[in-house]
C-alpha cells in the first residue's frame, strides 16, 4: 500500500483531502473537537493498523496543509 492516498474529485472536493494515516502523517495539529476521537488518533489508530484491526483515514481541508 503506497505511504500517502489522496482522494481527488471536481467541484467541492476540491478543497479536502482523505489521506490514509501513517507513522509519517503530521496529524500533530489534528483536533476534531471530540477528545475521545483525538485520543485515539494519537494513542491508538496506527497501532491498531498495525494489528490489522482498523484503517484511520482523516479528512482535512486543503487550506490547512
Amino acid at each position: 500500500m503506497p505511504a500517502r492516498q489522496e482522494f481527488e474529485k471536481s467541484g467541492c472536493f476540491n478543497e479536502y483531502k482523505l489521506q490514509l494515516l501513517t507513522s509519517t502523517t503530521n496529524s500533530k495539529h489534528f483536533d476534531c473537537g471530540i477528545p475521545e476521537y483525538n485520543d485515539y488518533l494519537f494513542n491508538n489508530a496506527l497501532r491498531s493498523q498495525n494489528d490489522h484491526i482498523a484503517l484511520t483515514w482523516l479528512l482535512t481541508e486543503r487550506a490547512t496543509d
